[in-house]
């Protein structure tokens, strides 16, 4: 029995045990954080190029106004556009394609 000492050994497992929890917590915590700063830098651009669009849109409609001597045909043909693309990304969505990617994505 003075060969092995048995108390030690499984106080030694336990502080090996307690640090690989410790240890994963902190690369969960860390990945956690990575994250949500990848979403809130994903939002954050996501807003200014909403606005981007938004003046953009805007000012091309008024520019068509101009063109087409109407006080609001600008803003049918681009609204028309954007549903035009809104139909597309329901029918792309709607395609295993769409899915692949983002299984693709998501790994």
């Amino acid at each position: 029995m003075g060969l092995f000492n048995f108390d030690s050994i499984i106080d030694n497992l336990k502080g090996y045990v307690e640090t690989q929890v410790s240890l994963t917590k902190i690369e969960i915590k860390e990945e956690v954080q990575q994250s949500i700063a990848k979403l809130v830098s994903m939002l954050l651009l996501s807003v200014f190029l909403f606005f981007f669009l938004l003046f953009l849109s805007a000012a091309l409609a008024l520019y068509l106004n101009e063109i087409l001597n109407s006080p609001y045909l600008g803003f049918v043909l681009i609204t028309v556009f954007y549903l035009i693309l809104c139909l597309l990304g329901a029918w792309f969505i709607k395609t295993e394609k769409f899915k692949s990617l983002i299984q693709k994505f998501i790994r």
